[in-house]
């Protein structure tokens, strides 16, 4: 009858040269993680579109961007998304992040019959998500028929974007995105500054959730 309680196993351990290798490749991995995952995340995919979508809470310059890429293209309308403006903000007469770029595309030369003005309903989480729903019902609204839409966003945010919008309009249209870059650093080398490193954090996470967790929405 075998009583025995342990047995001997041969474990294997890396030598001195094998850490060494094993230290470079995650030098490697964190090199080519930190230069690649700003550009990842801020991606400028645009599709032959007849709608422009822009989220209602970039920069000034962002809307400005936005205003040109209408011009230049052959949109049927401009439609801005965004959830309410905090209690007590300074634009707070406006009612909403959507409001303020509309009125801001309008003052730069964008056609009152061009724009739609889509504000979101309030929610403190996943507000990418009930914009683009705002923007979906605001356009069966309409009754235009959709052969496209281009998503402008912010820096890393543009990814998300895009995913978001893709699951809420489905099959009616391919979805692209133009991505502004922040002034507040330079993208290329993101890192540099803390508010770099949080932007593209938070975004990269916020991706990721959409990706992996809010696919049965």
């Amino acid at each position: 009858m075998n009583l025995r309680l342990f047995t001997k196993r041969t474990v294997w351990l890396p030598t001195r040269r094998g850490w060494l290798c094993l230290l470079a490749l995650a030098t490697l991995l964190l090199f080519t993680g930190v230069r690649t995952a700003h550009p990842f995340l801020a991606i400028t995919r645009p599709v032959p579109a007849n709608v422009l979508v822009v989220e209602g809470w970039l920069s000034d310059y962002a809307v400005e961007a936005a205003a040109v890429e209408f011009k230049k293209g052959t949109y049927d309308c401009v439609i801005t998304v965004g959830g309410p403006l905090p209690k007590g903000d300074i634009l707070a007469e406006h009612r909403s992040y959507s409001t303020v770029a509309a009125r801001t595309l309008l003052k730069l030369g964008i056609p009152q019959v061009k724009l739609i003005d889509a504000p979101a309903a309030p929610t403190f989480r996943q507000r990418t998500f009930e914009a683009a729903k705002g923007a979906k019902l605001k356009l069966a609204e309409t009754g235009l028929q959709i052969h496209g839409i281009n998503v402008v966003s912010g820096g890393p945010h543009a990814r998300r974007t895009r995913t978001v919008y893709r699951r809420v309009f489905g099959d009616q249209g391919p979805i692209g995105v133009i991505s502004i870059a922040s002034q507040e650093y330079d993208a290329r080398h993101w890192w540099r500054s803390s508010e770099g490193i949080k932007e593209t954090f938070s975004e990269g996470l916020g991706w990721a959730y959409e990706w992996v967790f809010a696919s049965g929405r």
